[in-house]
């Protein structure tokens, strides 16, 4: 795992790659954006990732979705929401699903994630991604 510093940097300017994404998992049901999978490479989260996207057929989700992982009493919680969004920010969250993780390592941060219409990005990402956005060309939501 990287450095504290290292991570905060990756989440506040993430690489911009406007057409990588990445879809790793069998019966793929979300794809992430090269921001996200640099962010799991430095922060060794991809169960995070792993978790997010075996939520995508739960019913109680809508297609906008913020996600929040942090430590908190030697676990790692990982909380999911419906969100509306107004300008980039979530300005209406419903929390729909909690899961917490024992024995893994985890950044001493609070990670957030979002989730528009099946593509996990970094929040730092949404005006990049939503200016650009061209869902033919996501190969990688075929497979789900």
């Amino acid at each position: 795992m990287r450095t504290l510093d290292a991570i905060k940097s990756i989440i506040a300017n993430p690489p911009t790659g406007d057409a990588d994404y990445f879809c790793s998992f069998d019966k793929v049901k979300a794809c992430f954006t090269e921001g996200v999978k640099t962010l799991c490479d430095a922060a060794g989260i991809l169960f995070i990732i792993q978790a997010i996207d075996t939520q995508q057929k739960n019913p109680g989700f809508n297609s906008n979705q913020m996600w929040r992982a942090k430590p908190a009493f030697g676990e790692i919680l990982l909380r999911g929401y419906n969100a509306d969004w107004e300008n980039g920010k979530s300005v209406d969250e419903v929390a729909v699903f909690e899961q917490r993780f024992r024995g893994k390592d985890f950044p001493e941060m609070e990670i957030e994630l979002w989730v528009l219409d099946r593509m996990i990005i970094i929040p730092a990402e949404y005006q990049r991604y939503v200016a650009h956005s061209n869902y033919s060309d996501m190969s990688c939501m075929s497979q789900a």
